[in-house]
């Protein structure tokens, strides 16, 4: 292997190093194929877990007033506890916003889903006959995550 070649593996394996293992998920939001949601698992700042993302707005309107569920999961996959967060404004037209969730207790994985929104100009997702019990749900698998979200 030339030198060239051996310092940027070196560099590569350093970053990934400095990471501990850091693990994004993108999932589905569980109300509306139009929203999905990009997050990780991360600490706060006195250690406690908490779950860190955005929500993706696909659609050619903003969606105000989003609300999250996260559910801590066993390793059996059964809810130990949940937390509720929001998202601190619109989620713009084809964009994305950020959220943070604290959670009381970690999880073997976590199950995050937009429970409600409101299509600005248009009317809630519950009123178009979604809900957080859709069926479409998805479960992530936990991580340690730098803190990339923070400022």
């Amino acid at each position: 292997m030339t030198r060239p070649r051996r310092i940027i593996l070196g560099a590569a394996l350093l970053i990934l190093a400095g990471t501990h293992g850091a693990l994004a998920t993108i999932s589905p939001s569980g109300i509306d194929a139009r929203l999905r949601l990009d997050w990780e698992v991360g600490q706060t700042r006195g250690g406690r877990p908490e779950i860190q993302g955005y929500v993706i707005n696909d659609y050619m309107r903003p969606a105000m007033n989003v609300r999250l569920l996260v559910e801590t999961l066993d390793s059996n996959g059964q809810a130990t506890d949940r937390a509720y967060g929001f998202v601190v404004g619109a989620v713009p037209a084809l964009s994305r916003a950020p959220f943070v969730v604290p959670l009381k207790t970690g999880g073997a994985s976590y199950r995050i889903t937009v429970t409600d929104f409101t299509w600005k100009d248009g009317g809630s997702a519950a009123e178009h006959g979604a809900g957080p019990h859709c069926g479409l749900r998805y479960t992530g698998v936990a991580g340690a995550i730098p803190h990339r979200l923070r400022g």
